[in-house]
C-alpha cells in the first residue's frame, strides 16, 4: 500500500510540472518517515557540491523507500532542466530516473545504501535520529569505463 501511494504521488507531481511554467513549480517539502521495516523520504535534492558539466538542476523532486527485508532502497527523481541547464544551448528537458540501491548498513542510527553504475558509484545515507538524507556520487573506472573521471562528483541533501 505504501508503494502504491508513493508512486501515485510521484506521478501526480510529473503531471503537474508538465502543465506549469518553471518559475511556478514547487517540490514537496522534505518528509522522512521511519518505521520498523521501512523508511520513506520525499522532497528535493539541494546541491552541496557538484563538479562536471551535467549537474542536478534546482527544479527536481525525489521520493524513495528503503526496505529492511529486501535490503534495498528505491529512489525516483524527476528533474526539470531549464534552457541551457542540461547542456550548453539545449532546450528545456524533463528527466525521470529510478535507481535501486543495495543496503550495506542498517542500524538504529543510519542506513547506508549503494548503487554501482558502470561509470559511477552512488550512495544514499539516511540518519534515522535526525531524519535527514544525503546522496553522493563519484565517477569511477572500477567497472571498465574508459572515460570516467574521479574528479567528477556530487553531494546533495534532502530538503
Amino acid at each position: 500500500m505504501v508503494a502504491r501511494n508513493w508512486r501515485a504521488g510521484f506521478l501526480f507531481f510529473l503531471v503537474a510540472i508538465s502543465c506549469s511554467q518553471p518559475d511556478e513549480i514547487r517540490s514537496p517539502l522534505r518528509k522522512v518517515n521511519v518505521e520498523d521495516s521501512y523508511v520513506t523520504f520525499e522532497g528535493r535534492w539541494r546541491s552541496i557540491a557538484q563538479t562536471g558539466s551535467i549537474k542536478l538542476p534546482r527544479l527536481n523532486t525525489v521520493s524513495g523507500i528503503c526496505d529492511r527485508e529486501t535490503r534495498t532502497c528505491q529512489e525516483n527523481i524527476a528533474r526539470l532542466y531549464g534552457k541551457g541547464e542540461w547542456l550548453a544551448n539545449s532546450p528545456g528537458y524533463l528527466s525521470v530516473t529510478n535507481l535501486e540501491f543495495r543496503v550495506i548498513e542498517w542500524s538504529s542510527a543510519r542506513i547506508v545504501a549503494r548503487y554501482e553504475a558502470p561509470v559511477a558509484d552512488f550512495e544514499l545515507r539516511v540518519s534515522l535520529p535526525d531524519r535527514s538524507v544525503e546522496r553522493s556520487f563519484r565517477e569511477t573506472k572500477a567497472r571498465g569505463s574508459e572515460t570516467a573521471d574521479s574528479k567528477i562528483a556530487g553531494h546533495w541533501v534532502l530538503e
